[in-house]
């Protein structure tokens, strides 16, 4: 299921987008990468679900980037950015190393491939930073890939296949909502740029079977526009946000 905060991990995640000019230059972590745009970071994401709730938090650097992401069962993920590479290390509530991911970064700062043991992805981008193309191996050996289509900043479709079913994410959008919850929002802009606008609905098809499942998605805002809380239909639950200003 696809929601709003990874809307496959670049869709929505991916939401909101303003005018950038890129140009290279170097940070205090010798990271080469297009300059930080000012989106308005989110502090706290909070899923909340009957009488239970889950926050991450986010913590960045100076240049606006994610540097810790905390879980609130006491877990945590360590972001370290060096030369060409995005280091992410995985620790338990404990403080014990989990496991650790390499990720291969462009000039443009954008992971272009990930591994973890013998699983990895190759990414591709369009000029202005969308994703646009993951390839996903096991063993060397391809086990599917996705399709993104880009259209006046937002991903409006994501085609996926398993070498077996071809599945189908139609996205529509709010054309008068920016996004504020998307990967620049959360310091995340490694994993591609992020759609200019809120999701309003996911449609999920198999190609040859129509569709399957139609999601919706509804939001509150805070004083500033942002949004404070998304709701999607026949999820029980809704997710809050908080803001660093």
């Amino acid at each position: 299921m696809i929601t709003n905060n990874s809307i496959l991990k670049w869709i929505v995640i991916l939401p909101l987008i303003f005018v950038i000019l890129f140009s290279c230059k170097k940070d205090k972590n010798n990271y080469t990468t297009a300059p930080v745009m000012s989106y308005p970071k989110i502090n706290t994401e909070t899923y909340v679900y009957g009488g239970n709730s889950s926050t991450e938090t986010y913590s960045y650097n100076s240049n606006g980037r994610i540097f810790l992401l905390t879980q609130s069962d006491g877990s945590f993920i360590k972001y370290e950015y060096s030369n060409n590479k995005l280091i992410m290390e995985h620790y338990q509530s404990g403080g014990s190393l989990l496991y650790t991911a390499f990720n291969k970064i462009n000039s443009l700062g954008l992971v272009v491939s990930d591994s973890m043991s013998s699983s990895y992805s190759k990414y591709e981008y369009d000029v202005n930073g969308y994703l646009i193309k993951e390839l996903n191996y096991n063993n060397g050996i391809l086990t599917d890939s996705s399709i993104y289509t880009i259209f006046n900043g937002n991903t409006i479709s994501v085609t996926r296949n398993n070498l077996t079913t071809t599945y189908l994410y139609t996205v529509e959008y709010f054309t008068d909502k920016s996004n504020t919850i998307g990967n620049e929002n959360k310091g995340i802009g490694f994993w591609g740029k992020q759609s200019t606008n809120l999701v309003k609905s996911v449609a999920y098809s198999i190609v040859g079977q129509g569709q399957l499942s139609l999601e919706e998605y509804t939001y509150e805002f805070d004083i500033n526009g942002r949004v404070s809380r998304q709701t999607i239909t026949g999820d029980p639950g809704y997710t809050t946000f908080t803001y660093n200003d």
